[in-house]
């Protein structure tokens, strides 16, 4: 869980600089991790995290039907 977590943490500090790939990129590990370990909570504010990289580049119609 501690790496899942440090995947997603990183995927924030990315998205903060406008690093979207690398931050989707982070947000898809975690979420691989958490799926793994069966963590829904974690899994669920990684898919809001990859919403929000698409809100932030101009596609909301893709935040709100995400789900990988």
């Amino acid at each position: 869980k501690e790496m899942a977590s440090a995947w997603n943490a990183l995927g924030i500090l990315q998205l903060g600089i406008a690093e979207y790939a690398q931050a989707q990129e982070s947000y898809e590990s975690a979420i691989a991790l958490y799926e793994q370990i069966g963590d829904q909570l974690g899994r669920a504010k990684c898919l809001a995290n990859l919403a929000s990289i698409r809100a932030e580049l101009g596609y909301p119609h893709e935040a709100e039907t995400l789900n990988i």
